[in-house]
């Protein structure tokens, strides 16, 4: 290929590798998942993105540059009255803050999930196969989660319980509980799994397993669902060829990496889910799901996890918060024994060896020499 092709293609294009992997633009892959469809509209309604499969998931669809009509989407008023919500909401520096609606499209039920995103509001329809008997019991399991998490008092226990309330909620042959170190490396601290599967439990990550740009997203947008790693990615369409690639990192349709599919793939798993743990705006730790089959998890579902996920996080900040003013006042009580007993007349040395258990503690160390 010549140079002037390559300079040609757009970013999501380029071949990636193991080597350039941690460069690779992952908001803007220029596809989707296969299991919905995407329409982006610009802040004049117009139609400027659409997934090259919308019309078979949709029906009628705007054509590139068109506005939303009554006809379009099998006639959904519902569709039409969110997204021309979100159009007429004025941009702001927090977006996206997306809005969401159980709608039915040609006797198909889709989760519409809506997000502003710089000059564009996007419109990602996700085909929901869960009935209303099963939403019902799923609400119930939903509150008992949440009760259990707030009952818990230390945070080991706390990830325990959440791995298994996630899997009881999703139906994940694997949860596990990933806590980050200050290296970015990663310990599985829980794990709820299938009994015929090999434990992963105790073991630990690289950072270099979580590129940078993708820890970038674990904390923007903090769920995400791989439905089918054997899926073929669906290119968008773009009214404007020469514009920029639409970002979607708050998308929930968004293509993930062939790198990661290739490396789930290369481990049996066929279907993934993430929920990351943001504590002060760090990526402290995340919840990840795999299944051996592929599994579509519906959207509602996924936000309770997202809940849990939040819950995990406050509760973690709380307990570590205890936990450092309970060693400040430990430390503070150790330094008057010591100096207490140095002042009666003991030696140093005989003060430091006969409290070096305290000492050890207080300095979370292995050894004292």
């Amino acid at each position: 290929m010549s140079d002037d092709a390559e300079a040609g293609r757009t970013a999501p294009e380029r071949l990636v590798t193991l080597d350039n992997c941690d460069r690779e633009p992952i908001h803007v892959p220029g596809a989707i998942q296969p299991h919905g469809a995407l329409l982006a509209f610009d802040r004049l309604g117009h139609l400027s993105h659409v997934s090259a499969n919308a019309s078979d998931w949709l029906g009628s669809v705007p054509a590139l540059g068109e506005r939303l009509k009554a006809s379009h989407l099998g006639g959904c008023s519902e569709c039409a009255e969110l997204i021309n919500e979100m159009l007429l909401a004025a941009p702001t520096e927090d977006e996206p803050l997306p809005r969401s609606a159980l709608v039915e499209i040609d006797g198909r039920c889709f989760d519409l999930v809506v997000h502003g995103s710089a000059s564009y509001v996007i419109c990602e329809f996700e085909h929901r196969v869960q009935g209303a008997a099963e939403r019902a019991a799923f609400a119930q399991r939903a509150y008992r989660s949440m009760d259990r998490l707030k009952r818990q008092r230390s945070v080991d226990r706390l990830l325990e319980t959440a791995v298994e309330e996630i899997r009881g909620m999703t139906g994940f042959d694997r949860v596990m509980a990933y806590r980050f170190r200050h290296d970015d490396s990663g310990d599985v601290v829980a794990e709820a799994r299938r009994e015929d599967l090999e434990p992963y439990l105790g073991r630990r990550y690289p950072a270099s397993d979580i590129p940078a740009q993708a820890r970038r997203l674990y904390v923007l947008n903090t769920l995400r669902l791989i439905a089918d790693v054997r899926y073929e990615p669906v290119p968008l369409l773009a009214e404007d060829p020469e514009s920029a690639p639409l970002d979607l990192s708050h998308g929930v349709l968004r293509s993930v990496s062939p790198i990661h599919t290739e490396y789930l793939r290369n481990m049996g798993v066929a279907a993934s889910m993430s929920v990351s743990i943001v504590v002060s705006g760090h990526l402290w730790g995340m919840i990840a799901c795999h299944h051996m089959a592929p599994l579509q998890v519906p959207y509602a579902t996924r936000l309770a996890c997202d809940l849990i996920a939040q819950l995990l996080a406050s509760t973690v900040q709380s307990l570590e918060a205890k936990a450092r003013e309970a060693a400040v006042a430990r430390a503070a009580w150790l330094r008057t024994e010591l100096v207490a007993s140095i002042q009666a007349g003991d030696t140093v040395a005989d003060v430091l060896s006969s409290e070096m258990p305290s000492l050890m503690s207080a300095l979370v160390a292995d050894a004292l020499i």
